[in-house]
């Protein structure tokens, strides 16, 4: 048994700072002056006239019967999530279980996806629904990874879309946003924000 000795970690970043150097390398934005421009497009979607109904009932009520179930906000943020559900084709019942209300914002995506063409896109949702119902439409061209997603099919998801065997990555930002290499794609589609 051999043990080691705890350093602060501001001691110790010098040190893990030259290791990391040695396995990596960094481009700055200032070091590639030739990127394109980013260019952001926001897409206003127009609510489907039962979904906008649901929608407007629950804003002014905070409370509405849907499917036979009874779906309620009690709070600011949950009034607000809630909406943003309904806005995003579906809400969660009180069993937990997701009531579709609408697909216009589905429709919306496929026409983004149409339109960028064969380019891998990546894909980011904050709703496990979504992405399980934005999956559903893309079949065989797309991988998901979020909270459900077991780990070992994440990193093989992750590698497949890197190397090019997939067209579409559907991510959580929570479990996808960060210290990924995601290079391969031109194109992020935010179906919707965190």
């Amino acid at each position: 048994y051999e043990m080691h000795e705890l350093r602060p970690i501001k001691e110790m970043m010098p040190e893990l700072m030259s290791k990391a150097a040695q396995v990596s390398v960094r481009v700055g934005k200032e070091d590639t002056p030739d990127l394109p421009p980013q260019t952001f497009v926001v897409r206003p979607i127009e609510l489907e006239p039962s979904q906008r109904r649901v929608y407007d009932t629950l804003k002014a009520e905070w409370l509405v019967e849907l499917q036979g179930q009874i779906i309620t906000a009690q709070t600011v943020l949950t009034e607000m999530s809630r909406l943003r559900q309904l806005a995003s084709g579906f809400v969660y019942g009180p069993d937990g279980k997701a009531l579709t209300v609408g697909k216009a914002k589905l429709d919306a995506l496929q026409g983004v996806l149409d339109e960028i063409g064969p380019q891998q896109v990546v894909i980011f949702s904050v709703w496990q629904e979504e992405i399980r119902q934005i999956k559903a439409v893309l079949g065989d061209r797309a991988r998901c990874v979020y909270g459900e997603t077991p780990e070992g099919e994440k990193t093989e998801a992750i590698k497949a879309f890197q190397a090019g065997a997939l067209q579409y990555l559907i991510l959580h930002p929570r479990s996808g946003g960060m210290g990924l290499n995601l290079q391969v794609a031109s194109y992020v589609v935010w179906a919707s924000l965190d």
